[in-house]
């Protein structure tokens, strides 16, 4: 019986040693596994079965590992809100139309003591469309129906941050015989230019905004598109 009880209490001290090292698996993440047409801008969140960082105040919580690898790296921001819970914000968008994979860092040591779990996962960011397109100056647009006053500009809306390199040569503005119009490109922000003409618009014309989706025979833009723009009529003298 004695030996019986000591064989008992070896399985259970071994059982409870390999336990507490095996490793800390992740149960939640965001974007989920495979997940694609995910914006360029997301916040990677992920969530472990249990506790692996101490409670520690936030200038310690900053400076602690971050578990998991991200590739392609890019710059951004991690941050624990609590011991299971971690976070990841680019400060500069993914790539587009890009699989971003991640796994667990294999030095990373929880506070338990143990490592995680070997897990990999990717997800696919989406292509750019655009959101909207208005016109004015200085700040005060209206709908792309309003006919624009001769030194109005054409601001454009993408759904996502885009780099300037490859939205600036898909947007071509055209007057009626379909000669190009000189333009100046103003960012806003990352997902937002003004289309400003170098010269005044020809009074009582139509135009022609085109969004290309190619670039160098690669996709960039989700989809083309086209509107139609007219600017303000000929003076009339009125009954």
């Amino acid at each position: 019986m004695r030996r019986l009880l000591c064989f008992l209490f070896v399985c259970v001290a071994l059982s409870t040693s390999v336990h507490a090292q095996s490793g800390v698996a992740i149960i939640q993440r965001t974007p989920s596994v495979d997940a694609v047409d995910i914006n360029t801008d997301t916040t990677i969140t992920i969530v472990f079965a249990q506790p692996v960082i101490p409670l520690v105040g936030t200038a310690e919580l900053a400076r602690l590992p971050a578990p998991v690898i991200i590739t392609p790296a890019v710059e951004g921001r991690g941050e624990w809100l609590n011991s299971i819970v971690c976070q990841f914000t680019p400060s500069q968008p993914f790539p587009v139309n890009s699989v971003i994979r991640l796994r667990t860092s294999d030095s990373f040591v929880t506070v338990g003591g143990s490592t995680l779990t070997a897990d990999e996962w990717a997800f696919t960011t989406a292509l750019p469309l655009v959101n909207s397109v208005t016109v004015g100056k200085e700040g005060a647009w209206a709908s792309s129906s309003t006919p624009l006053d001769l030194d109005w500009s054409v601001l454009v809306s993408f759904s996502q941050a885009f780099e300037q390199e490859q939205a600036e040569p898909l947007l071509n503005l055209r007057d009626a015989s379909g000669a190009s119009v000189p333009v100046e490109f103003i960012w806003h922000s990352a997902t937002s230019v003004e289309i400003d003409p170098i010269v005044p618009l020809m009074i009582a014309s139509e135009y022609t905004l085109l969004v290309a989706d190619m670039l160098e025979g690669e996709r960039v833009l989700a989809q083309p598109f086209t509107v139609n723009l007219s600017t303000i009529p000929l003076p009339y003298i009125k009954d």
